[in-house]
């Protein structure tokens, strides 16, 4: 089944020795590290995906250029797999996506992290946020370890919600400051010149805090998913539910993918 509304697909299946990340829809995502050939891409993958794609934690990540049909969103969904070569030490974090100017205080991350003061011993997803110098960031309950799990996160612009393998959990504001749960998107901030949408790592005074380990099946949707819609995704990475067309079709298509990796 044809989705119209699909802006921007770049399948990470095809384990080509290449620094193209191939679009099927909308603009190809570019593939930059220190060696951007066949051993960046692993047939490794959660059961019914095609593939996964590996990084390598020091260089490695997708630049995917500054979409203004994702980056101009108030709300929205991103969902990946991901599976962490090792856990992270204290304090350590890895980006998963991230949408960030360079040379200013407005970003957007959805990253994983340690932080023993709230999880001792343990690496969780995080949302943290900045408009003009004001930050909100907050940690999901759930710990990750080193086997396959599907993340997301939500926004139906007012309020962020995380997932962890269908399953919805809890945030929790870091304790280190005056954070809320505000629910903003990436289109709540305003970007100007030098802003960049990245799988794998993050341009914050430079490129840092680089993913270690395999990414597969990202997406980036319009409009906050419910629950079940997640469930489902989860369930189909499982290879337990039909594909995505009849997800498509039980919401008259007002899923809407603006960024899907497979």
């Amino acid at each position: 089944m044809s989705i119209s509304s699909e802006t921007l697909r770049l399948p990470m299946d095809d384990n080509a020795a290449s620094t193209t990340v191939a679009a099927e829809a909308g603009s190809d995502g570019t593939l930059i590290g220190g060696d951007n050939t066949e051993d960046l891409f692993a047939t490794e993958s959660p059961a019914l995906l095609d593939g996964s794609l590996h990084l390598d934690g020091s260089t490695d990540y997708i630049d995917c250029g500054a979409p203004a049909e994702i980056l101009d969103d108030t709300q929205g969904s991103v969902v990946v797999w991901l599976k962490m070569d090792a856990l992270l030490s204290e304090d350590g974090v890895a980006v998963v996506l991230a949408a960030c100017e360079t040379g200013t205080d407005d970003f957007m991350w959805f990253n994983v992290r340690r932080r023993d003061a709230m999880f001792s011993g343990e690496t969780h997803l995080e949302v943290w946020s900045r408009i003009s110098g004001n930050n909100n960031w907050l940690v999901a309950d759930g710990a990750l370890d080193t086997n396959w799990h599907c993340a997301a996160l939500t926004s139906n612009g007012s309020t962020w919600k995380t997932f962890l393998d269908g399953i919805e959990k809890s945030l929790t504001p870091v304790p280190t400051g005056d954070y809320t749960n505000t629910g903003d998107w990436f289109g709540d901030r305003t970007f100007d010149a030098g802003v960049g949408l990245y799988v794998g790592a993050r341009d914050f005074s430079g490129m840092n805090k680089f993913f270690d380990g395999y990414l597969a099946d990202v997406r980036i949707y319009s409009v906050a998913l419910t629950p079940g819609q997640i469930k489902q995704i989860y369930n189909e990475g499982l290879g337990t539910q039909d594909s995505l067309a009849d997800l498509y079709a039980e919401n008259n298509g007002i899923l809407r993918p603006v960024l899907q990796l497979t």
